[in-house]
């Protein structure tokens, strides 16, 4: 089990998490401007909504540091602990960057905790189906889509662009909830490296 952790990068990993939850509550409030190519103002978009992409970034390298062939061959369900270590970073971002808010450094807390889901789920989304590390690649690409084509011509973010919403949104939550669940399903589903050889 210890040898998962340290292949894992358990501490590069928290490590990321808590500089995230700083980055939130010294510059959380602080917006970029995006030009928008369907909005008439473009949008602007806080770092806090940006900031868990580093989460996404250290997990994927995470996931995919270790020797896959070897790792199949493991009497332990290696695919369930992996599962279960991004639950429980992803949890404990959502609480880490809830105190953030309830301390009154952001407002924006709550949202970044359900964009690290989002993210998080897209990276296992593209672990399943890209190779390697370029699965961090996946969230980021989303992100910068969403921030030119997700504001509406009012400027309001438009029903897929969950990392834009409010964090009132229930709609944005279950987006972003159900890409981490159908990533995890797929993370769980992969083939062996063995019968792809």
């Amino acid at each position: 089990m210890s040898i998962w952790l340290k292949v894992r990068k358990i501490w590069p990993t928290l490590s990321v998490l808590g500089g995230t939850a700083g980055v939130l509550a010294l510059l959380g409030g602080v917006a970029i401007p995006v030009p928008g190519l369907l909005s008439l103002h473009g949008v602007a978009v806080p770092i806090a909504l940006l900031a868990p992409l580093a989460l996404s970034t250290v997990l994927a390298f995470a996931l995919t540091a270790g020797d896959e062939v070897l790792e199949s061959a493991s009497s332990r369900r290696l695919g369930l602990l992996d599962v279960a270590l991004v639950g429980g970073i992803t949890t404990m971002s959502l609480l880490i960057f809830t105190v953030v808010t309830m301390v009154g450094a952001t407002e924006l807390g709550a949202a970044a905790g359900r964009n690290a889901c989002g993210y998080v789920g897209l990276m296992l989304l593209g672990a399943r189906f890209v190779s390697g590390y370029a699965a961090s690649l996946v969230p980021s690409g989303f992100a910068v889509l969403t921030a030119i084509f997700g504001g509406s011509a009012a400027g309001e973010p438009r029903w897929w662009a969950w990392l834009l919403a409010d964090a009132t949104d229930l709609h944005s939550w279950l987006l972003a909830l159900g890409l981490l669940l159908l990533g995890s399903v797929l993370w769980l589903s992969r083939p062996s490296p063995l019968l792809r050889s």
